[in-house]
């Protein structure tokens, strides 16, 4: 057992280390000596970014005091692109098809000179930043990609190339302030521990006390999500799971008087219902986010009403599991976290949930009229 477990170990070690250091489509800088990988200094920001090719030009300006006998360049770059020393073509040119992973090199002694010279290094990528890796060498002769080059995009001043190992976020101030997590979670320790309290007690004491009614637990509830939409009533309307193109397509719909083909927009495919609605309030509400955001909470009460209702049928003299359960349901991580963001997500647990209730409820009837299989009674 031990040898097989040793086994798989290390084929899983072996295939790690393969696409990290030649699987060209594992986007992964592998270090190695005397170089660094280097790309643009590109400060972080929270906005997506279209895969469309970008070309970012490295450039290293260096002094000989003599022409050297023998120079040898070699390069690496990702993901397309070609190296020139002094303005003249090395041969050293990176195509897609190619492995961006393995070196190549070239003898470009004939193109250097005493005095000033200057490699420059094309690089173009649409999945993740251009890098480059370099190093010249020769007698007396060592240059290598590192913090000393600059790089230029299409129409930007050139900038200190950032080493690939260095953070992005110690290249500029990002336009959100992301907190420390443990700072979050300290900060939030009191109310989780109020919250765990309250419903452990509830929970604990579910024997003692009389069955509450259906409505008192969904309004509750209702109340406690209102708080806390207006607790993140500020949160930025561009955060969460492509915000930005659900209303893309709501005002499609109230700018074209129709519904979008599914080439239209990045999240037009989607079924149009929810959309429709968020039109409808979009307009009303004078393309209010908070408004869209309040459509969430609604959804949330449906999905909170079916899971009472669906528990209380499944358990229905198990009043402390109803309560756990409702518990559980009504308040899961990340059901709170979608509601607070323009997404379909949402309603699409709601109206899932609502037909499971309708289900079990037929099931749990010994009525079999057709009216009490259509509308659940």
């Amino acid at each position: 057992m031990l040898l097989a477990f040793t086994l798989i170990a290390l084929a899983g070690a072996g295939r790690l280390a393969f696409q990290i250091g030649w699987d060209p489509e594992v986007r992964f800088f592998s270090a190695r000596s005397p170089a660094d990988w280097v790309t643009e200094a590109i400060p972080p920001d929270a906005v997506s970014h279209p895969a469309i090719e970008r070309e970012v030009v490295f450039r290293k300006t260096f002094t000989l005091d003599a022409a050297p006998a023998q120079a040898r360049l070699r390069a690496r770059v990702y993901r397309v692109g070609d190296v020139q020393v002094n303005g003249q073509p090395t041969g050293l040119v990176f195509e897609r098809d190619e492995t961006w992973k393995r070196d190549r090199e070239r003898d470009v002694a004939p193109l250097l000179r005493a005095g000033e010279n200057e490699i420059v290094v094309r690089a173009r990528a649409s999945y993740g930043p251009a890098a480059i890796w370099l190093a010249l060498d020769g007698p007396g002769l060592l240059v290598t990609s590192d913090a000393s080059w600059t790089a230029s995009a299409a129409g930007s001043a050139a900038r200190p190339a950032r080493l690939a190992s260095t953070a992005m976020s110690a290249w500029g101030e990002p336009a959100w302030q992301p907190g420390s997590m443990l700072a979050a979670l300290r900060a939030s320790l009191p109310w989780l521990g109020a919250f765990a309290l309250a419903a452990a007690l509830v929970i604990r004491a579910a024997r003692r006390l009389l069955e509450p009614r259906g409505t008192w637990l969904v309004a509750a509830s209702a109340l406690a999500i209102a708080l806390l939409a207006w607790h993140n009533r500020g949160l930025n309307p561009g955060f969460g799971f492509d915000s930005g193109p659900h209303v893309d397509y709501m005002r499609f719909i109230l700018e074209q008087h129709r519904l979008p083909l599914a080439s239209d927009g990045w999240s037009m495919y989607h079924p149009p219902l929810y959309y429709l609605a968020g039109a409808a309030v979009h307009a009303l509400f004078d393309g209010s986010v908070v408004a869209l955001r309040a459509m969430n909470a609604v959804a949330v009460v449906v999905q909170c009403a079916a899971l009472l209702g669906s528990l209380r049928i499944l358990f229905p003299d198990r009043l402390r599991r109803v309560l756990a359960g409702f518990v559980l349901g009504a308040f899961v991580p990340m059901q709170l976290y979608l509601t607070q963001y323009v997404t379909n997500e949402v309603w699409t647990a709601a109206l899932a949930s609502a037909p499971l209730y309708l289900c079990l409820r037929i099931l749990a009837r010994d009525e079999r009229a057709p009216g009490s299989r259509a509308w659940g009674r």
